[in-house]
């Protein structure tokens, strides 16, 4: 009599999240959100998000706006209310130069958002080289307005659909007892488009070749949420895992 140890193929495939480490994770409580985010609605409802460079202390908003100008900025762009506010996404480049000043929430009508834009873009500043900066701005409109600065949200890119799709290279069935199991974890990066599909996907862990290309198929129909920067979608990397579970059956013949 002999022992034959039959390998099967892996029963399923899952993806595993490994979201990285939220050091700051974006508050919920709309008190909070307003203070540390400047607008108390959530541009990202459902979602992980975080805030960025918690630890970068903001400028004073004079270095970023030329306070001192807005209000005729704003009278030369039709903006004549005198209540409510604005909320703009800044961003800065590493030469100093502003690169954004985007509106992403305000009481006004949509129809005023290119004027607001317009002032807000007109009385924005240069900073010193290598001044990267990511923040908000807002404005209270009010006889003498208002501003101040905050900080941005930066929400990570999700799978929507958790599970890899049925391969029937990737799956088998149970046959007898399993004398013994064991869990693979492939590691893998993901590039996301604006639009959540996958544009480039390459494993980081060892893997074989057969088995990468059976993976890649799978995972490449995959739909995510894509990344999303103060509410706006935009292109991002994922790192993520996906574990194999493989089973040992032994089975007793006899033997010629």
């Amino acid at each position: 009599m002999r022992h034959l140890a039959n390998c099967l193929l892996p029963l399923a495939v899952i993806a595993a999240c490994t979201p990285k480490k939220l050091p700051t994770p974006s508050p919920h409580d709309a008190a909070s959100r307003e203070e540390v985010l400047l607008t108390s609605h959530d541009l990202a409802p459902g979602r992980h998000c975080r805030i960025v460079d918690p630890a970068v202390p903001l400028p004073n908003v004079t270095a970023v706006l030329d306070t001192a100008a807005m209000p005729e900025y704003l009278r030369q762009a039709g903006v004549a209310a005198d209540t409510g506010y604005a909320v703009f996404s800044l961003r800065y480049d590493s030469t100093g130069g502003p690169v954004r000043a985007r509106l992403i929430d305000a009481t006004f009508a949509d129809s005023l958002t290119g004027q607001l834009e317009l002032a807000v873009a007109s009385g924005i500043v240069p900073r010193a080289e290598g001044s990267r900066l990511a923040a908000r701005l807002r404005i209270d409109l009010a006889p003498a307005p208002t501003y101040r600065l905050g900080r941005s949200e930066y929400c990570e890119p999700e799978i929507l659909l958790r599970r890899v799709g049925t391969n029937p290279r990737l799956i088998a069935e149970p046959r007898g007892p399993s004398a013994s199991r064991s869990v693979t974890v492939y590691k893998y990066e993901v590039a996301v488009s604006p639009r959540g599909n996958i544009e480039s996907l390459r494993f980081i862990s060892p893997i074989d070749g057969e088995l990468e290309s059976d993976l890649r198929t799978s995972l490449i129909g995959q739909q995510w949420q894509p990344a999303l920067d103060d509410g706006a979608p935009v292109a991002a990397h994922a790192t993520k895992t996906i574990s194999l579970e493989m089973r040992v059956e032994r089975r007793t013949v006899e033997g010629p």
